[in-house]
């Protein structure tokens, strides 16, 4: 016996065809991608911010393009790094942003990914540590996405102090990309 297929009318047809549309437009992930351009880091011991003022953005990337070469240290480090913004829905009040997922490139690393992606509002969150596995920093990459869109005002780091008060080799020059 031979199996027959159902007739297909013109309704069923448009159906289809909407269906398949809502579905493609509801699930597709093409975020906007925006290259701000690259900042300088100066080689200090203190709080330093990289000033953005941008809003409705959910991603962002870091990636070291140069940095101070110091024969001292065997890898680049940015410590502490916090995001300083308002969220969407909330009053226009600056806060420290949580970050809901972290990845890093394969030379890269972060101190304590489950701290610094504290998945619940109970508890604090750290500041996320970054830190390359060798000396050769050019290239890295850390991407943070938010929980929700905010508006990000600035991002803050410090450097922290060894034990001789030398200060860890750090990135020059970092370029920033946000998605919405």
């Amino acid at each position: 016996m031979k199996y027959i297929f159902p007739r297909l009318n013109l309704r069923k047809a448009i159906v289809i065809v909407v269906g398949i549309f809502i579905f493609t437009l509801i699930y597709s992930s093409d975020k906007d991608y925006f290259e701000l351009g690259k900042y300088e880091i100066a080689n200090t011991v203190k709080k330093q911010q990289i000033k953005l003022n941008i809003q409705e953005i959910d991603y962002l990337k870091i990636t070291i393009e140069e940095h101070y070469k110091d024969t001292r240290y065997e890898n680049c480090t940015l410590d502490n790094i916090i995001f300083i913004g308002n969220l969407r829905s909330a009053t226009r009040m600056q806060v420290r942003i949580r970050v809901e997922d972290i990845e890093t490139s394969k030379k890269s690393i972060t101190e304590k990914k489950s701290e610094e992606t504290e998945p619940t509002r109970n508890y604090n969150q750290k500041p996320i540590v970054w830190k390359t596995v060798d000396a050769s920093c050019k290239g890295e990459y850390l991407i943070v996405d938010f929980e929700e869109k905010i508006d990000l005002h600035f991002i803050e780091f410090e450097k922290l102090v060894t034990e001789n008060n030398f200060v860890s080799s750090l990135p020059r020059l970092v370029s920033i990309v946000v998605g919405r």
